[in-house]
């Protein structure tokens, strides 16, 4: 009997979720209610806080084609850097003490 498959692309910025199968992400941490900073793996959880730790951001690509760009501006705001920046250091101490 055939059967019909649908793919679904689960999203979930806000709270980060891997997108096929809508797992939570073990690298998240909350910022503030209903927003939280996520990344899928440790080279992505580096460039994001090169970025965000960064005063002056300049754009290499025109339109919307970067992950950067598709931040929200939550994120991006120089306002919540340090909020931004104490949740990537948490992550980023919790994969520290994290077993292999």
């Amino acid at each position: 009997m055939p059967l019909k498959l649908q793919a679904l692309r689960i999203r979930d910025d806000a709270l980060g979720c891997e997108p096929v199968f809508g797992l939570s992400l073990a690298l998240a941490e909350p910022v503030m209610p209903g927003k939280s900073v996520w990344a899928y793996n440790p080279a992505h959880l580096a460039e994001l806080k090169v970025y965000v730790a960064a005063q002056l951001r300049e754009r290499r690509q025109a339109g919307n084609a970067s992950y950067f760009s598709r931040l929200p501006a939550w994120v991006k705001s120089a306002r919540n850097r340090g909020k931004v920046m104490k949740a990537i250091a948490k992550i980023e101490r919790g994969m520290a003490v994290a077993p292999r």
